[in-house]
């Protein structure tokens, strides 16, 4: 298997999504090894972790929740949406902001999550996730000024949501995330934005499983790159704006997803400025 995921890891010619075990424990259930973890909306993070996470709870009923401890791996590359044109000290051409201490190819991650259900219907989720290390290098603008001193602080990112049924097929959702991992400037020098939002309307749900199935949806964004760590809908981080799409599953565990992309970036990634973003995307993807 192979991924573009910030934390996929890779060793001597393979790659190791997920492996992991799973049983009862304390009236709830434990996970260990390598799996998915999934904020309350994939708005702070959606990929995987090396670690262990207790849920308890019926998600589809009443109060449930979860309690993550892991390590995201992410081979000392930058968190998504988080590469900047700058020099740095070492006289690299860009910079960002790497997920761990200077050096380690990976970051601790420890989360608790708690979802709650009105009604069948409708349901809120919150999220609290924290970083141990977040480590950002001495870096400079195009004119020599001082961008960032070094730092390797860690985060508190929370993640807080609601999703409901409007009508038979529609459904409407919207979180915002924040943390407080400020003090970060892009190539313009300005502050690097630590909150943001996103709304979706969704008409009817794809199933792989179920071949003539779709979803068709719109959403907007306006994500600064520190409210995230790794969300789960393509260009989102550090963007803002709107997209329109469909999903189909043309047979059994394939899919096809075509969207298209209007906005703009939240920070500057250059020294020219934010720049536009306009997107037009297709892909299928397969199941095994």
């Amino acid at each position: 298997m192979q991924t573009d995921s910030i934390t996929a890891y890779n060793g001597k010619g393979f790659h190791v999504n997920k492996i992991y075990m799973e049983g009862p424990l304390f009236d709830g259930t434990l996970k260990a090894g390598r799996y998915g973890e999934f904020s309350s909306y994939g708005r702070i993070i959606d990929t995987e972790v090396a670690g262990l996470e207790w849920t308890w709870g019926d998600p589809n009923e009443g109060l449930s929740g979860a309690l993550t401890y892991g390590r995201l791996s992410h081979d000392e590359r930058n968190m998504a949406g988080t590469t900047f044109e700058g020099t740095t000290k070492d006289g690299a051409d860009s910079y960002g902001i790497k997920l761990g201490a200077d050096g380690k190819k990976a970051g601790e991650y420890t989360s608790a999550r708690l979802k709650y259900n009105f009604s069948p219907v409708t349901a809120m989720g919150v999220t609290y996730g924290h970083l141990d290390n977040l480590t950002v290098e001495e870096s400079y603008a195009a004119d020599g000024s001082l961008l960032n001193k070094y730092s390797d602080d860690g985060a508190d990112i929370w993640e807080i949501g609601l999703n409901t049924t409007l009508a038979d097929n529609l459904t409407l959702m919207g979180a915002y995330t924040t943390s407080d991992r400020d003090g970060v400037y892009d190539s313009v020098g300005d502050e690097i934005k630590t909150d943001g939002w996103f709304s979706e309307l969704r008409y009817k749900k794809h199933d792989i499983k179920d071949p003539g199935s779709f979803a068709i949806f719109a959403n907007y964004r306006n994500v600064g790159a520190l409210s995230t760590i790794d969300a789960t809908v393509d260009y989102t981080e550090n963007i803002k704006g709107w997209t329109i799409g469909f999903d189909y599953v043309p047979i059994e565990n394939t899919t096809i997803e075509v969207f298209y992309i209007n906005g703009s970036q939240v920070n500057a990634t250059t020294s020219d400025g934010a720049q536009d973003v306009d997107i037009f995307r297709a892909q299928m993807e397969f199941y095994f």
